[in-house]
C-alpha cells in the first residue's frame, strides 16, 4: 500500500514491494537450509525441520491475518 498516494487520492493505492519488485520470495529448501547451518541431514530432520515447519506455518498464519486486517481497513 503507497501511504503517500492513499492520502493524496483518499482511496487505497497499491505499488509493487520494494523487496521483491511484486515477485515474491519462494520457500527455503531443506537442503539450502541444512547446508547453511552446518549439519548433517539427518540432524537437521531430527532436531530443526520440526522447528522450522512450524515456523513457516505460523509465518502464514500471520500473514493471512494481517491480510484480513488489511482488507478490513482498506474497504
Amino acid at each position: 500500500l503507497d501511504k503517500k498516494k492513499s492520502e493524496l487520492q483518499g482511496v487505497p493505492v497499491y505499488k509493487k514491494c520494494p523487496r521483491c519488485k511484486g515477485r515474491g520470495y519462494p520457500r527455503l529448501k531443506d537442503t539450502e537450509i541444512f547446508k547453511a547451518l552446518g549439519v548433517t541431514e539427518m540432524v537437521w530432520r531430527y532436531n530443526y525441520k520440526l522447528f522450522f515447519d512450524r515456523l513457516v506455518e505460523h509465518c502464514h498464519i500471520e500473514e493471512s491475518y494481517a491480510e484480513k486486517v488489511l482488507g478490513n481497513v482498506t474497504r
